[in-house]
């Protein structure tokens, strides 16, 4: 019994208190360029389309009812997209071309805590909807993509805790637009060389 309220009170320590946090993203290592993305100008644009917008988290007390709220003090969009630039570089993609755009629409960036009997953990859930056009505003591709991030084992509701579980989303998001087959091949199909001639 002293245990488990010992645990309560380290969770719900200072949850009346607003944290701030700064959400980064590191690209993850090995990322290999594709043959032929040199050929593709694209310009990327993001915008967002969050039901919560005012936070990315949001702190809880020992009984798991949330508490003060966790805020960003970046633009989380804005970091999807610089992000998603970042990633089609690395592909090879030339950024700022005009032979496509990928309109970025972040549905979903918020971490959520999780209480457990000696430990509770942080659980991330990002999603976005891409849309790939080409020159002529004709639209290649539709698609969503979501990741989950998550630190575990956790013994504080903090917001650091839930920039790393946000951080750890992100990076697999981006991660897994980079790795996505049927957005590389839409984007290889609006070079200029592969446009049939009317």
């Amino acid at each position: 019994m002293l245990r488990l309220l010992f645990a309560c009170l380290l969770v719900s320590g200072c949850a009346l208190e607003r944290d701030y946090i700064e959400v980064r993203h590191v690209a993850a290592p090995g990322i290999q360029a594709i043959q032929g993305a040199s050929n593709v100008g694209v310009t990327v644009e993001a915008r967002d389309g969050r039901t919560i917008r005012d936070r990315v988290s949001n702190k809880i007390n020992g009984y798991g009812m949330e508490m003060a709220p966790i805020v960003s003090t970046n633009d989380v969009v804005a970091e999807t997209q610089r992000a998603v630039v970042e990633e089609l570089t690395f592909r090879g993609f030339r950024i700022g071309g005009n032979d496509a755009r990928l309109d970025v629409e972040v549905l979903r960036f918020y971490s959520q805590f999780r209480t457990g009997f000696f430990a509770g953990s942080a659980n991330a859930d990002l999603s976005v909807n891409v849309r790939l056009t080409d020159q002529l505003g004709r639209l290649i591709l539709a698609k969503t993509f979501t990741a989950e991030g998550i630190v575990p084992s956790l013994q504080l509701a903090t917001g650091a805790n839930a920039r790393l579980a946000l951080e750890d989303g992100l990076r697999k998001l981006i991660r897994m637009i980079g790795d996505d087959v049927e957005l590389a091949q839409a984007l290889l199909r609006t070079a200029p060389s592969e446009r049939p001639v009317s």
